[in-house]
């Protein structure tokens, strides 16, 4: 990319920060709940401690996935780069 104007980076910088939160967003449409309704929470934790696990942990686990991903996704469109 060239010398930028102001404006152009401007513009630029606004176009990455609207396409990642686009991309955020877009993961709500992912799992509907008609095809991944909520699961009986109390069962789950049942056959996980069943089996030596526990839900606590596999919803941090989730959770530190999803959150690694939406963090990579804001400081990429954070990033000056080229302007």
């Amino acid at each position: 990319m060239g010398k930028l104007t102001f404006e152009d980076a401007r513009q630029y910088k606004l176009e990455k920060l609207e396409d990642a939160l686009q991309e955020i967003a877009s993961w709500t449409d992912a799992y509907p709940l008609e095809q991944f309704p909520e699961p009986d929470f109390a069962k789950v934790g049942e056959a996980l401690a069943a089996n030596g696990l526990r839900l606590g942990d596999v919803t941090a686990s989730n959770m530190r996935h999803v959150v690694t991903r939406i963090s990579e996704i804001a400081k990429e469109a954070l990033k000056s780069e080229g302007i």
